[in-house]
């Protein structure tokens, strides 16, 4: 019993020393306020030369890592940002502006400093005329 009661009080000792795993949240819409993003929708329809951006929250990293921020196309990079994190958690965005020509589906990525995605979402754009 006394073993046991031990071990519960040492639990939460270790598990906050544990390192977090990295990871991302990431929307994308059509502006940001108050440090998060506005417009968000799996589906964007938008005129020609809209800025949408992509918006993350990264958990797990140290402060001063480095992530990319990518918009892909076709699973093809058509766009890429690097960005230093000032600690953790962080919230971040870049934005792309959005072109005649640029309709279809795209994916918003997250990715660490050793390349892994940290996180990723899938959304669709139609330039509207």
């Amino acid at each position: 019993m006394r073993t046991a009661l031990i071990a519960l009080l040492l639990a939460p000792s270790v598990l906050l020393g544990a390192e977090a795993t990295p990871s991302a949240a990431v929307k994308v819409g059509t502006g940001i306020e108050s440090k998060d993003v506005t417009g968000e929708a799996a589906e964007l329809k938008v005129a020609p030369d809209t800025n949408v951006y992509l918006w993350t929250k990264v958990s797990g990293l140290p402060a001063d890592a480095k992530v990319k921020l990518a918009f892909e196309k076709a699973d093809r990079k058509a766009w890429e940002r690097e960005k230093t994190l000032a600690g953790s958690p962080y919230r971040t965005w870049v934005y792309r502006t959005f072109r005649a020509g640029d309709s279809g589906e795209w994916t918003a990525k997250v990715l660490g400093p050793d390349g892994a995605e940290l996180g990723a979402v899938k959304f669709q754009v139609e330039i509207q005329k």
